[in-house]
């Protein structure tokens, strides 16, 4: 169940949905054979899951969208860990750890949490706006107490995203989900600041990526999720589907339960009042990716 809150967490304004349950037939025997009354029900088992269908089945009016910088690796195995109250609702770390490559995002966290959500890091997406070491946010008002942790280095690089505004035509006109000229140029100001911004945290210029735009072009255009605030999960899931060639990508720490007060980070006690992001957009986007077998949700 994509979205689900660890017991200890206070749940407001969310709603969960159990597995669905299929009986099943037996013959009795012994003293259940006599009297049916005594027999005992039959354990529910859950439904097996369903086939995969093909991506161009889920997607089929999908363009090509052509990846320039694709890893040589083929078929890996990734950990996408999120961070909402989801990833320390099992113990996974063992899992997630085990995967060819873990990818975290955002001011996440790791000490203390190791048994639930592992420790390893390959990958580091970050937003934006998110400034590297202790400045929190930069040119917006959003609040917070987290910061990013320069302690922590990832093993490979860390992957910023940087957005343009999506169209509204982009909805119906495929070709209208592209980058004009004007937003090229702002893109290129921006990358620059985000690069100086690193350099001065000490974080070593080539493992800073900016994340090339075919992948916002590939959200948008094959996915065909035209939201004007894509969260950095969503781009960070897409960038592993397409960036490595046949992987499968493990999730956890997703909570798509609803746009409602009980969205919140694992390791803070606080509920985050609003989004920018779409989650029900989201969950629909991720719940297609499942058919294909090409996402699953770690358990």
């Amino acid at each position: 169940n994509i979205g689900t809150q660890p017991k200890h967490s206070r749940r407001v304004g969310s709603s969960s949905s159990a597995d669905a349950g299929v009986s099943g037939d037996g013959e009795p025997s012994g003293k259940g054979a006599l009297n049916l009354k005594r027999r005992k029900a039959p354990k529910p088992l859950k439904p097996p899951p369903p086939p995969t269908r093909p991506e161009a089945e889920v997607f089929p009016t999908a363009p090509l969208v052509k990846i320039t910088d694709q890893d040589p690796r083929v078929g890996l195995r990734i950990a996408l860990v999120g961070n909402g109250r989801g990833a320390v609702r099992h113990k996974k770390g063992a899992k997630i750890d085990a995967h060819d490559l873990v990818a975290r995002f955002n001011f996440f966290k790791t000490k203390g949490y190791e048994l639930h959500c592992g420790s390893r890091v390959d990958i580091w997406f970050l937003n934006q706006l998110k400034a590297p070491g202790r400045g929190g946010w930069r040119g917006t008002t959003a609040q917070g107490s987290s910061t990013m942790n320069l302690k922590l280095r990832p093993k490979e690089k860390y992957v910023v995203p940087v957005m343009y505004p999506v169209n509204k035509k982009c909805a119906t006109d495929v070709a209208a989900c592209g980058r004009s000229d004007a937003e090229a140029v702002a893109n290129a100001k921006e990358a620059a600041v985000i690069a100086k911004a690193y350099i001065a945290a000490k974080i070593p210029k080539e493992q800073l990526e900016i994340m090339a735009v075919e992948y916002q072009q590939a959200l948008r255009q094959k996915y065909r999720f035209v939201h004007k605030y894509p969260s950095t999960g969503i781009m960070a899931l897409v960038y592993c589907l397409e960036h490595y060639p046949g992987s499968v990508v493990s999730v956890t720490g997703f909570d798509f339960a609803a746009e409602a007060p009980s969205m919140g980070h694992y390791w803070e006690k606080i509920f985050k009042l609003r989004t920018v992001h779409s989650y029900r957009r989201e969950r629909t986007l991720m719940l297609q990716l499942v058919s294909t077998g090409r996402v699953k949700v770690l358990r």
